[in-house]
Formats: C-alpha cells, structure tokens, sequence
C-alpha cells in the first residue's frame, strides 16, 4: 500500500512487540522498519523502464531476504538505542514490522514477488486500494493517541491494539465484500450470455465501495464497476479489444514480455495518433471525468521498436480536470 499505511503498520506493530519496554522509539523504529522494503523505488534512477517492473515489489519484499535482514535491523537498532531491549527483542520487532509490510502490499492488485529469488511469481489478492484512509485511520488513531500516553498504563497498549484491530477487521472485510461482489459479478455476465475465461474483481481509489470488474474473453474483456449503493440489478458492461496483432513482430522483445508478465495478462494495446503503441494495464482501472468519454488508464508505457526489438518509455496519464475525477468517482460510489 502506500507509504504512510506502511509506516503506520510498523509503528502499530513495533509498538505491540516493544512498546512496554522502550517507548515511544518502538512506534518511531516500527515505523522505519515498515517502509524499508518500499525503499527499493530509491534504485530508480538507475534502472530503465524494462528493470523498474521486475524491481519494485520483488527481492525487496522475499519472505528470504526479509528473514535473514531482521536479525542484522535487529542489531543495528540494539546498538543505536543503547542497549535498552535485547538483541532479541529488536530483532523480533524488525522481524515483525518487514512481514507485516511485506503482507499488506499482497492484499493490493500491483503483485508482490515474496518468493524471490526462486520464483518471481506476483502475490495480489486485490481486495483494497493501493490507498485506502479507512485502513490508515484506525492506525494513525492509535498512534496519536500513544504519543500523549507513557509507556506502561494499560490505556496505551489498549488503544494500539484497538487500532490494529479496527484495521484488521477493515481488512477482512474487503475479503468478504470481494467475494459478495465477485458472485453479483459472476451472476451478471451470465445473464448477459458473456462467457469469460478469467474473471478480476478490483476495488476503485480510496474506497471498497465501488468495484471493477474486468472478464477476459477470447479477444478482449468486458469491463463494468459496481457499487455497493448499485441499485440496478445488472451491471452495465463495455467491451475493451486487447489488440494483440499490435505486438505481431515485437511479442518476443524482452520489453513486451516483461510487460506481459508484469501485467499478469490484463492488458490492451492501442496505436497512438503519432503511430506509437501504447500498452495499458488494465488493472488499475481508468480516471474517469464523465461518462461520455472513455477513461484514462493509470499505468501505461509507449513501445518504441527498434532494430533489437523494443523500448519503453512510462507515459503518466492526462486528466485535465483532476477534481471532476475525484467528482465523478463521488458520484459513481453513491450509486449515480
């Protein structure tokens, strides 16, 4: 998830493994320990576009390396902080923080690679934004209210955990509300005689209210959102061409193959009016400004061929008026 939910969950859970001990520097170093594996992004400036997709949410968030890294986090912070908790106890604190980061990103659509090195398959269970304030805000409650408490009365072991747990059950939640809407999903392309190979149920910024679903058929996808305020019983679905004959003569360029494996299959293509192809994941969905005109896809690259096959350049996308987006997506929540 984003940076903040990360840091909030390693103070939270730093807090819980050693805030009875050291205090306020349990929330502060559970918090550090929280965003290291997002630090990978920092590689950036060193890395082409084709690198970058591999990079980001891979070795940095393994199950291996984070479990090897803890012990090593764990005594660097016993020494930073005086010795005032074992070598142990930090090391169960970074242990936990780094999981529990690695854990909350799987919940997201982006994948995360925690099999690394043996396996760069992508963990995604897209049942929560990438950012999601009523996941944050019990957090963030919980930590504001401990700055102000001293270490050892129950009341501040008492509100952290009751953050934790507001977040958790939030979590949970979106599972139950995925598989609800997954079924509304299902049972509505069946009544529209649409028959899919794949089905991805996703839910829209900031909110588990209002959810994408994108089928695959044969040369495409049907795409439809719903709300949980919907009241029509069928949703409306639009169909979206994947184009694959635009990639005839570059699909074996390590470009385009890595964009496949990055996209997991969801995609399309499109040839831009200046003859460029641009390829479009369609798992982040689009930005929307009305309803007339067809959205603007969040993650996109432009391929540009060449003698040894392909490039890629990120293309970030262009929304004219981002607060009739956010108006829109509003609307579209409620249920209008």
């Amino acid at each position: 998830m984003d940076s903040i939910s990360q840091a909030a969950l390693g103070a939270v859970v730093g807090e819980t493994v050693l805030g009875p001990k050291i205090g306020n520097r349990a929330l502060l170093w559970g918090a550090v320990a929280g965003t290291i594996p997002d630090l990978d992004v920092l590689f950036y400036p060193l890395m082409d576009e084709v690198t970058k997709l591999g990079w980001h949410r891979g070795l940095s968030h393994s199950l291996l390396l984070n479990c090897a890294l803890a012990p090593v986090l764990g005594f660097v912070l016993f020494r930073l902080n005086g010795r005032r908790a074992s070598i142990k106890s930090w090391s169960v604190l970074s242990l936990s923080c780094l999981l529990a980061a690695i854990l909350l990103d799987c919940f997201t659509v982006y994948g995360t690679q925690v099999f690394q090195p043996f396996s760069n398959y992508q963990v995604g269970f897209n049942n929560i934004s990438i950012v999601d304030p009523l996941y944050t805000a019990p957090l963030l409650f919980g930590i504001a209210v401990a700055l102000f408490l001293r270490r050892s009365p129950p009341a501040r072991r008492a509100v952290i955990l009751t953050g934790l747990a507001a977040s958790t059950i939030y979590m949970a939640a979106t599972i139950a509300i995925k598989g609800q809407v997954r079924s509304i999903v299902s049972e509505s392309l069946a009544k529209q005689n649409i028959p899919y190979e794949r089905l991805m149920t996703t839910p829209t910024l900031f909110n588990t209210v209002l959810w994408r679903a994108t089928a695959k058929v044969p040369d495409g996808y049907y795409v439809g959102y719903y709300s949980l305020f919907d009241t029509r019983s069928v949703i409306e679905f639009k169909f979206v061409s994947s184009n694959d004959r635009l990639l005839d003569g570059i699909s074996d360029s390590q470009a385009v193959n890595q964009l496949l494996w990055f996209s997991n299959g969801w995609y399309t293509v499109e040839e831009s009016s200046e003859g460029h192809l641009i390829f479009s994941d369609l798992r982040f969905g689009e930005i929307h400004t009305d309803s007339e005109r067809q959205g603007q896809y969040v993650f996109n690259w432009q391929l540009v061929t060449n003698p040894s096959g392909a490039l890629l350049k990120r293309l970030d996308p262009q929304v004219d008026d981002a607060g009739a987006a956010m108006q829109f997506l509003w609307n579209r929540i409620r249920g209008h």
